[in-house]
């Protein structure tokens, strides 16, 4: 079983703080949203002494100190957006990832982008330049059995995963977040995605759902059935 933990964080550069109102049951974390800096040190000291866990934004940029904190040595990213911007003097939802990977702390053959549809010229060349695993959504189509294979072939032979998802690798259309994408997944084939590869749990050492306005009752849903995925027995 996984524990809950919310960590109503914002830094974004829409400045929206929907996301931190977490309307479902977990443990929240007391962080500080007026000294950015300082709250992603409290994120990331309060993620080391927990470990093991599902992490419940916030935005994205929570990714940037948990990964930090518990040093995966594979992370798949579901995402509509790649996040490899050049990052500014505070780390943000969009260059979490590139930070990550640039200041060392992750290394780029060890990340899986996936259901990207969202991207600018530079971090195409990014991921190009770096050699990141990417499916582009918006590019081609797999069906949704051969997609989930390809993920679990990527994990398969790692022993600590941390599965990052953004919201909006759902339609648009099916969720409430700040950055809603179309031509992503539907939440019924997301949510078959992720019960067979969780059939590789003993791989997947912590979760994090970010991105989420869960005072949505829709949204709030589908991350609630996210968090049951991961919790049920196989």
């Amino acid at each position: 079983m996984y524990k809950v933990y919310g960590i109503p964080f914002c830094c974004n550069l829409k400045n929206d703080k929907r996301c931190i109102d977490i309307k479902i049951k977990c443990e929240k974390l007391e962080i500080d949203n007026k000294d950015k800096d300082r709250g992603f040190k409290q994120i990331e000291e309060k993620v080391k002494k927990i470990g093991k866990g599902i992490f419940v934004g916030g935005d994205h940029s929570i990714t940037y100190a948990t990964i930090k904190a518990i040093k995966p040595d594979f992370v798949v990213v579901f995402d509509a957006h790649p996040d490899l911007v050049k990052p500014l003097k505070t780390i943000t939802n969009e260059d979490w990832l590139r930070a990550l990977i640039e200041n060392k702390i992750i290394n780029a053959n060890n990340v899986l982008l996936f259901g990207i549809r969202n991207y600018d010229k530079q971090e195409k060349e990014f991921i190009k330049n770096n050699e990141i695993s990417a499916v582009f959504l918006d590019r081609f189509y797999l069906n949704i059995q051969d997609m989930t294979e390809f993920i679990m072939e990527k994990i398969k032979e790692k022993n600590k995963v941390y599965v990052s998802i953004d919201i909006d690798i759902i339609n648009g259309n099916e969720i409430a977040t700040s950055f809603p994408e179309p031509f992503g997944l539907s939440s019924r084939e997301f949510l078959y995605m992720l019960s067979k590869i969780f059939k590789l749990k003993q791989k997947i050492y912590a979760i994090d759902i970010t991105e989420a306005i869960t005072s949505d009752e829709i949204t709030r849903k589908i991350v609630e059935k996210i968090i049951k995925v991961f919790n049920e027995e196989n």
